[in-house]
């Protein structure tokens, strides 16, 4: 309810006052200043509306008020039939159907404001991290005949499959073959680190002791009783250091039993794959916001994603660094 609208008022990210020297928009190209300005300004205006209905709603909280404590008043005195019951009855009800109203107008303002603010908020972020702010000079993506809306709509669809295909190749398992290269080379390093050291059996120390050393690691401390020590022999590089040939075959087998070559990308495909995702999705978020600025033009309000790239809503070089995902 009202507790609603104080939340909706305090989440929506706020955007401080800078000296004109800090202000990211000074940093940006024309055109892409000029989006950014009137971003910030519809910001605020939608604030300036949410505000305006919290106070609206207080109003018919205080008329309610008002009007309970008058029946209560009233009703002690004469009939529930009496004209100032009657008033004060439905100067409640007029209240209470006033506040459903507003609390409804609440909701529906409230999301655009959420978004909006924390796309602004995500804009500024990522200027602030950049050095060089250089304008996209490739073509702007033609939406066609179709309704911008239903191009938006098919992009952000287009934008979910991409996405589900990027996560797929990043999760995707190397092949058998390139994971056994790795454990070898693992191998190696394990059996280099747990070679004893036989010298100190060669020759005594000052006390005539003869010992062999071994290898230590450092143990997680989190993990120990307290009061034990945070080191330990290297049984790892020891066994390496015994028989690597049977450590790897061993490796080997596990590899063969659990790799999915089947699914499998070699991390030099996968690569070259995800730069041509991350090429696709920003080509799909340009068309998106072409569309965005068509609805825009014909007076339609299309609400923008909050992670929307802020390559493509500011008209900037695909060569900046995609903004980081949370």
């Amino acid at each position: 309810m009202l507790e609603n609208v104080i939340k909706t008022l305090n989440a929506v990210p706020q955007t401080p006052a800078t000296f004109a020297t800090t202000d990211p928009v000074d940093r940006l190209p024309q055109t892409a200043r000029a989006k950014l300005t009137a971003l910030q300004e519809r910001v605020n205006l939608l604030r300036l509306g949410v505000v305006d209905i919290a106070d609206r709603l207080n109003e018919a909280v205080r008329a309610g008020v008002e009007a309970r404590n008058r029946i209560d008043q009233v009703q002690h005195k004469v009939d529930e039939t009496h004209p100032s019951v009657k008033q004060a009855i439905e100067k409640r009800d007029r209240a209470k159907a006033e506040y459903a109203r507003l609390d409804l107008l609440h909701a529906e303002r409230a999301k655009p404001l959420h978004e909006l603010g924390g796309l602004l908020n995500n804009l500024e972020r990522w200027i602030s991290e950049q050095r060089d702010l250089v304008a996209f000079n490739g073509p702007v993506p033609p939406i066609g005949r179709a309704a911008p809306a239903k191009v938006v709509e098919n992009a952000r669809e287009e934008l979910e499959r991409l996405r589900a295909e990027l996560e797929r190749v990043r999760r995707a398992p190397i092949p058998a073959k390139e994971a056994k290269a790795l454990a070898a080379k693992h191998v190696e390093q394990l059996a280099s680190r747990g070679a004893p050291d036989v010298s100190g059996l060669l020759e005594a120390d000052v006390f005539g002791k003869r010992e062999i050393g071994y290898a230590t690691e450092r143990v997680d401390m989190s993990r120990m009783p307290a009061g034990l020590g945070g080191s330990t022999i290297d049984v790892r590089g020891l066994l390496a250091w015994l028989d690597p040939a049977k450590y790897l075959a061993r490796l080997e087998e596990e590899i063969d039993r659990r790799a999915d070559d089947v699914h499998a990308l070699p991390d030099d495909q996968r690569a070259t794959r995800l730069r041509q995702l991350a090429a696709e999705i920003l080509d799909v978020e340009r068309l998106e916001e072409a569309a965005i600025e068509a609805a825009e033009l014909a007076g339609v309000q299309i609400i923008r994603r909050v992670d929307a790239d802020p390559r493509a809503v500011l008209g900037l070089s695909s060569d900046l660094p995609a903004p980081q995902v949370d």
